[in-house]
């Protein structure tokens, strides 16, 4: 798979399963087929949004686990008056976490806490179990 059919199966992934949008038009940047960047907002129903800062690798490497790599990364969910719900991210700015560099700022005061998202199907769960649920796509009536 080349970055760009990656960063398309995400942005269907994410638009699809949150019922949000990327407007005017999603912000990809490809150093070349197998690293890029994603940087842009997701915009969600209800006013919430997800910034989100994704640099990819996709270059298989025998002693990489997981494929394809996110190198950097940083997700910020924001309500409606655009405080912070919360952000994941691998700035190695908290040497003391377990889990360093990968560690979570909490609402409005952003205190960290051990905390990290490590694949798509992981994010979309924490966007939904952090969003009221009357801002869900997918409720049943």
């Amino acid at each position: 798979m080349e970055i760009e059919d990656y960063f398309n199966e995400l942005v269907l992934k994410l638009e699809q399963h949150t019922g949000g949008s990327f407007k005017p038009q999603i912000e990809i940047e490809y150093e070349d087929e197998e690293w890029g960047a994603l940087d842009d907002t997701l915009h969600l129903p209800g006013g919430f949004r997800l910034d989100i800062n994704l640099s990819v690798d996709m270059r298989p490497q025998p002693a990489r686990r997981a494929y394809p790599a996110w190198r950097l990364y940083a997700f910020q969910l924001r309500d409606p008056q655009d405080q912070l719900i919360w952000r994941f991210d691998d700035w190695p700015h908290h040497p003391g976490f377990s889990g360093f560099p990968h560690h979570k700022h909490n609402g409005a005061d952003g205190n960290a806490s051990e905390g990290r998202i490590a694949s798509i199907r992981q994010l979309l769960d924490v966007i939904e179990g952090s969003l009221p649920q009357t801002s869900h796509s997918d409720q049943t009536p």
